[in-house]
């Protein structure tokens, strides 16, 4: 058998030997790049794109399995020339001796090992390769690894803070019976001063009005969630004017303003946490609104940041198919969101012993006593400059 027959030969055997083993080093390859990535985004302070991340885990990849595969087949070529031989031998010997019955007969044998390899071998190669390997979920296996264990530490910063002294969200000289922030006769009229409509809010039942805005390839919340939002907030033990409990939340996502904003959103630095939240991209809704925009990680050591309190909040917009609660992991990142908003610092800091102020777990997923007693008496809050600024 000529030299390069022998190595082709060797080739195709050692990819076989090493199907099994290939979807272990793709995992292995994507790991050391993130952990890499990770290492330098800490180092340098900057973010590295996940698609960065992936190539790098790739090329990795590629790397490595060339070098096994190549050292294979060099040493399936120096045993393949005796073993070559000697099949070939023992070929001559069983088959008749005319040339053309010895090529049928190799014909045959070739077409069953061939059909038989592609039928069998092939579905139970793709299926390790793809599968079992995950690169059809490359993407949420990177962000579910980046979370998994995590999250108390992508929180812990996510309140930005204002020199501004927090104040009642309803403007001085006018009576909030529920605390909601919007004067009586503004719900009662249905309407704020400045356009605002109001038609669905109530003067005896909170009310909490929320934008969601999209940055490039970020999935936009869908109806179960946006129905489990309501749910939670609906259910929170918050006492109402009417003898209800709860708070009425209203969701705008898409429309003029709301919805898709057309550019790639990086979470960028603490400072930036407000750059969207315009009175070009909420209109009317300005001031009484609250806005959450949804984007991608870029830095990898935060999940997002909230004024604490103010209107803003610009968060991951991943999906962490790991998080095990009645709600989805955005939901309750959200909802963490918007009660730094609303409330405003508490017990002394930004979050709170347990609860929804607490970094988002199934076991936190209720109002604590503390906050609901602050929300009670207090109302909503926000900051001295964006009264002045929105009144």
């Amino acid at each position: 058998m000529c030299g390069w027959r022998r190595r082709v030969v060797a080739a195709v055997v050692a990819v076989v030997v090493l199907a099994p083993l290939l979807s272990e080093t793709f995992r292995g390859a994507v790991a050391v790049a993130r952990a890499v990535g990770d290492t330098v985004s800490r180092n340098v302070g900057q973010s590295i794109p996940r698609p960065v991340l992936i190539a790098a885990g790739l090329i990795l990849f590629l790397v490595v399995s060339f070098a096994v595969i190549f050292g294979l087949v060099r040493l399936f070529t120096e045993v393949g020339a005796a073993s070559g031989e000697r099949l070939a031998t023992t070929y001559d010997r069983l088959t008749p001796d005319s040339p053309q019955t010895k090529a049928l007969a190799f014909m045959v044998v070739f077409v069953v090992v061939f059909i038989g390899g592609l039928g069998v071998a092939a579905p139970w190669f793709a299926n390790t390769l793809v599968e079992d390997s995950g690169i059809d979920d490359v993407v949420s296996d990177i962000e579910d690894a980046r979370y998994e264990g995590q999250l108390e530490e992508l929180f812990a910063d996510d309140g930005v803070g204002s020199d501004s002294p927090t104040v009642s969200k309803a403007p001085t000289n006018t009576t909030d019976s529920d605390g909601d922030g919007f004067p009586d006769a503004w719900e009662e009229a249905g309407v704020t001063p400045w356009g605002m409509d109001l038609s669905t809010a109530s003067p005896d039942r909170m009310d909490l009005y929320v934008q969601f805005n999209y940055g490039a390839n970020v999935t936009g919340m869908t109806e179960s969630e946006r129905q489990q939002l309501r749910s939670v907030w609906n259910t929170m033990p918050i006492e109402n004017p009417d003898g209800s409990s709860g708070i009425d939340l209203h969701i705008v996502d898409a429309g003029d303003t709301a919805g898709r904003l057309n550019r790639s959103v990086d979470i960028g630095s603490s400072d930036r946490v407000d750059r969207f939240y315009t009175r070009e991209l909420l209109g009317d809704r300005y001031c009484g609104y609250h806005q959450v925009v949804l984007g991608d990680v870029g830095d990898t050591n935060r999940i997002g940041y909230s004024e604490t309190p103010g209107y803003a909040s610009v968060l991951d917009g991943g999906q962490f198919d790991g998080y095990d609660g009645e709600v989805t992991f955005r939901v309750a990142m959200v909802t963490h969101a918007l009660l730094h908003n609303v409330v405003g610092p508490v017990e002394d800091g930004t979050h709170t012993d347990g609860g929804w102020l607490d970094y988002p777990d199934p076991d936190n997923e209720a109002l604590t006593d503390a906050v609901a007693e602050r929300i009670d008496g207090e109302g909503f809050v926000t900051t001295q400059n964006y009264r002045e600024e929105c009144t």
